[in-house]
């Protein structure tokens, strides 16, 4: 399932203006030009004739050029490279997916026996091919191509360290895409490539800046983001949990001899394996730790540039990373109450109440402040802002009740906060929605406190069942006060759209 949530048509639109770099949002698939003159070209509406007839002679044309090289060569010559690219454009273009991608492949296998199986010039068609596969729903194949995209990039040195970095982050946006609707035994899988692609953005991004260049900071925000998704899936989805802690933590479950004494933790964990809360919740802390700790890096580097607004903003995404790891640890032994951390901002506040103390030394009121802070937004937040007129203003309806954003990022059920988007064929048909305008109640915690229906979705019990499940694991940062404490909101607008997953 996944889940999308939009403030109603009514909402202000959002400034334009973003510092930094987005994980996936709204481009997180970057089309080369020829694939979007497909998109463009598959149309519900037939070409007329003269346009179909200069295609297709287009095509015998190209045809004909390729077969001439082939005459003259060998099957495997890269002077075939060309051509076969040409005729997969075209054939493209034409809406022929099936021959666009033999030929594609055609190309790689070229490209593999010239320049070694993991030559930068294979990445260009891995990259046009996976796109076709997402847009077909190939999952399998899609997996498959992103694993050799991946491994290409962390063992060629024929490609500079900015197109590499570029490159990587469109794998690691494929692979969220993955994680969202791939089948779900391979969701661990996908989750510690995403960490492994990040871990080698990092190395790239310290080998190509200086130690405290500002640049680093998106790539270094992006890096922190695979560890907050592993700690996130650690303690909301139990059996991708239980799966990443096997393979992190090298523990297997194994019976237990007859007449065994278990005597320890660690004896404990070795014969139940992850299920053991005291694995899961160290886990947890250890890569929020490690998330907070990367966010602490960035306020480095932004103090030894004197810049005093970079830095302030990161220490709101510094108490975000702590709001999150009190309020996602399990709560036992309670009979009221949230079942998940605890009923305030806790340590929190501190942060939040330096950021506005530094915010408001460098001019900015508490007006400027509360228009920016003073509603709920979704965490964990997808975008790095530097600069504080670049961060969103709160959204509101006509009415004055406050709402999400218009272009709050997609939710998937997998993993609530990071979004993704399916890039889908013209015509083509989105299936099973739901949708339901919901007014919520954010208490102090940023936990939802209370949900109302305000526009009925067809009433289907599991439709309603997830929507219920996503909603409880959603966290989001509450309405700040000038002092950086928190308040109630009641009555936050949240469009919900549920899609069956293909």
């Amino acid at each position: 399932m996944a889940l999308r949530y939009r403030s109603p048509p009514t909402s202000p639109t959002r400034p334009p203006a973003v510092t930094g770099i987005t994980n996936g949002r709204r481009r997180p698939l970057v089309l080369s030009s020829w694939l979007l003159g497909l998109l463009l070209s598959v149309t519900t509406v037939a070409q007329p004739a003269g346009d179909q007839r200069s295609m297709l002679r287009s095509i015998e044309d190209a045809e004909a050029l390729l077969q001439e090289r082939e005459r003259s060569t060998n099957p495997l010559d890269l002077a075939l490279i060309e051509p076969l690219r040409s005729l997969a454009e075209l054939h493209l273009s034409a809406g022929r997916l099936n021959t666009a991608e033999s030929l594609l492949n055609r190309q790689l296998e070229i490209q593999r026996v010239n320049g070694g199986l993991h030559s930068a010039a294979q990445i260009p068609v891995l990259e046009s091919l996976i796109r076709i596969q997402i847009a077909r729903r190939d999952w399998e194949g899609a997996r498959d191509s992103i694993s050799n995209l991946v491994w290409i990039h962390t063992r060629t040195d024929d490609i500079n360290a900015g197109e590499q970095l570029a490159g990587m982050q469109r794998a690691r946006a494929w692979l969220m895409l993955l994680l969202q609707r791939d089948a779900t035994d391979r969701e661990a899988r996908h989750l510690l490539m995403y960490r492994k692609v990040s871990e080698q953005m990092q190395r790239l991004t310290e080998e190509r800046f200086d130690e405290n260049d500002m640049r680093q900071l998106p790539y270094l925000f992006e890096a922190s983001r695979a560890d907050l998704a592993i700690a996130l899936t650690i303690m909301q989805n139990p059996l991708t949990g239980q799966a990443l802690l096997e393979r992190m933590e090298g523990i297997r479950s194994r019976p237990i001899r007859p007449g065994y004494t278990i005597t320890s933790v660690a004896e404990l964990e070795a014969a139940y394996g992850s299920k053991v809360d005291t694995v899961a919740e160290r886990s947890f802390r250890r890569y929020m730790r490690d998330h907070s700790s990367m966010l602490d890096r960035m306020r480095e580097i932004a103090e030894a540039n004197d810049d005093a607004e970079a830095h302030a903003m990161l220490t709101v995404y510094r108490g975000d990373a702590t709001l999150m790891r009190q309020q996602y640890e399990h709560r036992t032994g309670r009979l009221a109450g949230p079942q998940r951390g605890r009923g305030s901002l806790g340590t929190a506040v501190t942060h939040y109440r330096d950021a506005f103390e530094q915010l408001r030394a460098l001019g900015h009121d508490n007006q400027s402040l509360m228009e920016r802070f003073g509603c709920p937004s979704l965490l964990p937040m997808d975008t790095l802002f530097l600069k504080l007129q670049d961060y969103p203003v709160c959204a509101r309806n006509e009415e004055g009740d406050p709402q999400l954003a218009t272009d709050a990022p997609l939710l998937g059920s997998k993993l609530p906060g990071f979004s993704y988007e399916l890039p889908m064929l013209p015509g083509e048909r989105q299936s099973d929605i739901a949708t339901g305008t919901f007014a919520v109640d954010i208490g102090h915690n940023g936990q939802i406190a209370n949900s109302d229906v305000v526009e009925a979705f067809p009433e289907e019990a599991a439709h309603r069942a997830e929507i219920r499940r996503l909603m409880a694991n959603l966290q989001f940062r509450p309405a700040l006060e000038p002092d950086g404490g928190a308040t109630r909101t009641e009555n936050l607008l949240m469009v919900m759209q549920l899609e069956a997953d293909n």
